[in-house]
């Protein structure tokens, strides 16, 4: 499932963030551009953090943005980013984050299974070292696909 909703065209390797809204901006652009969102959906993201708390810091060093249906969503998806340096999600235990995984999903309910998949598959730290450590869009790929 995970290779249905992550495409290449949706990862981004060593990417350069400020902050983690600017994380956010770099993960979101890419499900824009691929059509799987508006580009409200961006800001929906950020809004969403910026009233709920740094809740998408799923585990240490893992984000994973999302907002509702609604904010913009056209189909599911996921993009995936790693960042050169780590960024802090405003006050979370589990900073910092290195890895950001946007979630588009076109209904309350089309989510919870990628999630689910999402959650399995980053409850191997190795998985999430390799993805970390990968340099080329190829290796995440694999890994992902080897789970």
């Amino acid at each position: 499932m995970l290779t249905d909703l992550l495409i290449s065209s949706n990862i981004k390797l060593k990417v350069k963030a400020r902050d983690w809204q600017e994380a956010i901006k770099e993960g979101g652009a890419l499900l824009v551009s691929s059509g799987m969102a508006e580009e409200r959906y961006i800001d929906a993201m950020i809004d969403a953090v910026n009233e709920l708390g740094p809740y998408i810091v799923l585990i240490p060093g893992v984000a994973m943005p999302h907002a509702r249906p609604e904010a913009g969503v056209i189909k599911d998806g996921l993009s995936l980013i790693t960042l050169k340096e780590p960024v802090d999600f405003l006050d979370s235990e589990n900073n910092p984050v290195s890895l950001v995984v946007c979630l588009a999903a076109a209904s309350n309910n089309s989510h919870l299974d990628a999630i689910q998949n999402l959650a399995n598959f980053l409850d191997s730290p190795e998985n999430i070292a390799a993805v970390t450590k990968a340099d080329e869009i190829e290796q995440v790929l694999e890994i992902i696909k080897k789970y």
